[in-house]
């Protein structure tokens, strides 16, 4: 069974290197997408190699790169605009054209059942299923919870290795005992911390001129994608208190997504124009991030919060929400975590007070997240692992 499978990419070198087939739902500048990519540039393209199947027909951030970089990208229609069954064997179809590939590494949450089913019919030995959420959207229906627990038994039957970001994220997906008896590897998500060493201070300054930011003004970051899980919504009520607080303030938003034009709606409704600043997609999030006067995440559910790491990178305290796994603190003492259902004003007179005027060394910040494991160098080790591979 052929389904409408579409292919971006060269050809070239694939029967001679060991190739990794990704599965993701579009290569956009998501956590989970942006921590692959850093992977991806790191790795041996000479000995390993990355192909990506996308859930999209439209084309995403990093597709140029991929292609740059050796990789092919194929194009398949996700399970719920088409059928589960034809999505299995379009997966199972790209496998036997395109093959063969050492590891199948699925990164879709629960769609992973059906990915890593497709993986096992197409004979693939190691099939990976990794987690880098704690919760699935609309979690809260009840077709969804059924759905859910049929994926759990398929991605039982189907996969033969877990990963996940962090053991909440391991615990979601593949529960308790799993964790328990040691089955879920954790892969941290790692950064490139080389730009953090060496952020121009005075471009900093004059991207904030540019910006037209005084030099008193507060300036509160957020960078995340505008779906339900980032809660930009909440950052917008927090934003409307704040001006009618008359704080001197400016809210920074980072990133694209299906609900941003809402949130801009939402802003301009409530004459938040002057305060709130739509960025689009950054790629010098290291400038950005010594920028900020504060960062603000108050996401519903998170596997972990990789720009939280990043953050924590650029000495910028951090106010979170408390569903945020602790495996994010750094140990520098700039996460200050709140209950979502705290005041505006708490949230408010926590963000005030988080604001430094001296910043912790550059050096001291990478050392401890060097010692928490959450280099690009370790996580690319522990990749290689993974996949039972020698670097």
């Amino acid at each position: 069974m052929k389904g409408d499978v579409t292919m971006e990419g060269s050809a070239e070198g694939s029967n001679r290197k060991v190739r990794i087939l990704q599965i993701t739902g579009g290569m956009n500048t998501g956590g989970a997408e942006t921590m692959l990519m850093n992977l991806y540039r790191w790795i041996d393209r000479s000995r390993l190699q990355f192909d990506f199947v996308s859930f999209t027909k439209d084309k995403c951030h990093y597709d140029d790169e991929i292609i740059s970089l050796g990789g092919r990208i194929f194009h398949i229609a996700p399970p719920q605009e088409t059928n589960p069954l034809r999505f299995v064997f379009d997966i199972v179809n790209i496998i036997e054209e395109h093959g063969p590939y050492h590891a199948v590494h699925s990164h879709t949450l629960f769609n992973s059942g059906l990915a890593l089913l497709a993986a096992r019919l197409a004979g693939v030995s190691l099939r990976i299923c990794h987690s880098h959420n704690t919760q699935g959207d609309h979690g809260h229906k009840l077709s969804r919870k059924a759905y859910f627990l049929l994926m759990r038994l398929l991605i039982k039957f189907s996969a033969n290795k877990y990963v996940a970001c962090t053991n909440a994220a391991g615990r979601f997906l593949f529960g308790e005992k799993a964790i328990l008896k040691g089955k879920v590897d954790i892969l941290h998500n790692a950064v490139d911390l080389a730009p953090y060493r060496c952020v121009d201070l005075n471009a900093v300054n004059e991207m904030r001129a540019q910006l037209g930011i005084g030099d008193d003004t507060l300036v509160i970051g957020h960078v995340g994608k505008f779906g339900e899980q980032k809660n930009h919504a909440f950052l917008v009520r927090l934003a409307e208190f704040m001006k009618n607080k008359g704080v001197d303030f400016r809210l920074l938003l980072i990133g694209q997504g299906s609900l941003k034009q809402k949130i801009e709606a939402e802003v301009k409704n409530k004459g938040l124009e002057e305060h709130v600043k739509f960025l689009g997609v950054q790629t010098n999030i290291p400038m950005y991030m010594r920028m900020f006067d504060v960062f603000v995440f108050p996401s519903l559910y998170e596997g972990l919060g990789m720009v939280l790491i990043e953050a924590q990178a650029s000495g910028t305290p951090c106010v979170i929400s408390d569903t945020i796994p602790d495996e994010a603190d750094m140990g520098l003492g700039l996460l200050k975590k709140l209950n979502l259902k705290e005041s505006p004003e708490a949230w408010c007179e926590a963000i005030v007070s988080s604001r430094r005027e001296e910043r912790i060394p550059v050096e001291t910040t990478i050392s401890s997240i060097l010692q928490k494991g959450y280099d690009l160098r370790t996580t690319v080790k522990e990749l290689y692992s993974t996949y039972g591979l020698q670097m």
